[in-house]
């Protein structure tokens, strides 16, 4: 079908007026008849497009197909009309339009236009489907891996050993877990991007510790005040680490001690352990001012008169009193009878 003619613009929808005052056309020569364009069309062919400038119409579905270029141009001189010219043999309507919607290019119009997108969709939103169906399989298999280092950690077994990777404990579970899991099988199969390597295990296991050092901070910070805790230690290979717990009470009135660290210091000198402490409290933002105790062992840079951390603690909040640890005082008395058992018998 060739022409020069443009194919009018139409918006999504056809132009259907009904409240329009369509004009009159004379037909006949002899006898002259007036008719317009009648409004109860528009229920009959939905396809319909008024043009009310130039008291046309077109095939909104025609146009709508070729434009988009899902359809090229074809068929006869009548199909042309509802393209480009526009129709407005009125007398001839209802032969005219019913003859067009039969019509090859109208059939194969409404294949592409309505047919194909109510049926397979657009090809963007069949990808971004694909794309949400690959992203939920691919969450459901991280959350069983993420499951998985969970119970190893809160079991305190070890992930992984100084062997084959594949004899770990991790993978080893995450295979039995697969045997009832088709979805999972697959993906641990996988050669790439199954997350289950040392790097991704250690980051989960890190996201662990930070999402539990928040719990405990909210618990402490809820009950407000709390006791700091610590004790160093001079590691096997020759390096200086300080444990630090916090103790408080909460709301069911139940005594609390919470493990909040494991840190590396350069040295145990007192100034150094302080500056860890304050260090520790800053990253859980919790407040100097809330400590009330303070629980050390007896050695001379915790609990020193002069410049001891117990010391250096309470100078900035004097409310942070200062108890022997419990368990050191024992020992200490345990080998203090020892000793004196020792010299009776002698």
């Amino acid at each position: 079908m060739a022409t020069n003619e443009e194919i009018p613009s139409v918006s999504d929808k056809p132009h259907q007026p009904f409240n329009f005052k369509f004009p009159r056309r004379a037909f006949g020569k002899k006898t002259v008849a007036y008719r317009s364009f009648q409004p109860t069309w528009f229920n009959t062919w939905k396809w319909l497009h008024y043009d009310e400038g130039r008291d046309l119409v077109f095939c909104h579905t025609c146009v709508t197909a070729i434009k988009s270029g899902k359809l090229k141009a074809r068929g006869n001189a009548r199909d042309s009309t509802f393209l480009y010219k526009g129709f407005s043999n009125w007398k001839d309507a209802s032969v005219a339009l019913p003859a067009h919607e039969s019509s090859a290019l109208h059939t194969a119009a409404v294949h592409q236009v309505v047919t194909v997108p109510s049926t397979h969709g657009d090809i963007g939103m069949l990808l971004s489907r694909q794309y949400m169906i690959e992203a939920t399989k691919s969450r459901r298999c991280l959350i069983k891996i993420a499951e998985s280092a969970v119970f190893l950690a809160r079991q305190g077994i070890a992930l992984r050993g100084d062997g084959d990777e594949r004899d770990s404990n991790f993978h080893q579970l995450m295979r039995l877990r697969a045997r009832d899991d088709d979805e999972l099988a697959q993906w641990l199969d996988k050669k790439v991007e199954k997350y289950t390597s040392p790097e991704i295990q250690n980051e989960l296991l890190q996201i662990f510790a930070r999402n539990m050092l928040r719990t405990i901070r909210n618990e402490v910070s809820e009950c407000q005040f709390f006791t700091l805790m610590a004790d160093e230690v001079t590691d096997a290979s020759n390096k200086e680490q300080v444990v630090v717990c916090l103790r408080h009470v909460n709301k069911d009135l139940e005594v609390m001690e919470q493990f909040v660290g494991l840190y590396q210091v350069e040295s145990i000198k007192s100034d150094v352990l302080v500056a860890c402490l304050k260090d520790v409290l800053l990253r859980l933002n919790l407040s100097l001012k809330n400590c009330r105790g303070q629980c050390y062992d007896g050695a001379a840079n915790m609990c020193g008169a002069r410049n001891g951390v117990a010391t250096q603690i309470q100078a900035e909040e004097p409310r942070a009193q200062f108890t022997h640890c419990y368990g050191h005082a024992l020992n200490l008395a345990a080998s203090d009878t020892m000793k004196r058992s020792k010299m009776l018998r002698n």
